[in-house]
This record gives C-alpha cells, sequence and structure tokens, in this order.
C-alpha cells in the first residue's frame, strides 16, 4: 500500500514562506518516484496560484450583485405591467445581465 502525501501541508509550508527547494528537500524525505515529485510540486504550485489569484481577484461580488441586478431588472418589468393598461416592458437587458453575472459569481465559487 502507497504512502500518501499531504500536499495541504507543502502548500502551508510555502505560504509560510518556504522555498520551493526546500520544499523538494523535505519532500525527499518521503521517498516519492520522480513522477510522484513532479506531480506533488505541480499540484504546490497550482494550488498556490489559486490562493493568490483569489486575493488579486476576489470573485465575491458577482452572485450577490447578478442576483441584485436580475430582481431589480424583474421587479422594474413587474411595475411596469401593473402601471400599464394596454402596454408593458420587459426589461431583459438587466434580468439577462444579472443572471449572467450570478451565474459567473457561482462557477467562480468552485
Amino acid at each position: 500500500m502507497e504512502k500518501q502525501i499531504n500536499i495541504r501541508h507543502y502548500v502551508d509550508l510555502a505560504r509560510q514562506g518556504m522555498s520551493y527547494d526546500d520544499i523538494r528537500e523535505e519532500l525527499l524525505k518521503e521517498n516519492p518516484s520522480e513522477d510522484e515529485l513532479a506531480f506533488i510540486m505541480n499540484r504546490v504550485d497550482r494550488e498556490l496560484n489559486k490562493i493568490e489569484s483569489k486575493k488579486v481577484n476576489p470573485q465575491g461580488y458577482l452572485l450577490p450583485m447578478g442576483l441584485f441586478i436580475c430582481a431589480g431588472g424583474i421587479l422594474v418589468t413587474v411595475m411596469s405591467y401593473m402601471n400599464a393598461s394596454s402596454a408593458y416592458v420587459i426589461y431583459w437587458g438587466p434580468i439577462l445581465a444579472g443572471a449572467v453575472m450570478a451565474l459567473a459569481g457561482l462557477a467562480a465559487r468552485q
């Protein structure tokens, strides 16, 4: 049975300032194959990039803002319908834009 290597531990070490060379030396104590070592270092690098990209470009506002804009478009459409006797306006622009923003916000959370 192969020993599991905790990638999260090495990501945490890198976040604390440990260099890639030091992480590599630490990993070599676990005796991984060269392919495993390359895979783990790649995963550590990807996890660090993912963490950094969330800091630089937070997407947390997309979902609530998208829902707000979509709901506003629906509300104005309903108000237009209630006030019109023969014709009303469907504000599909804000409804569609808000829905797209909300979906992008959901996708960014994953």
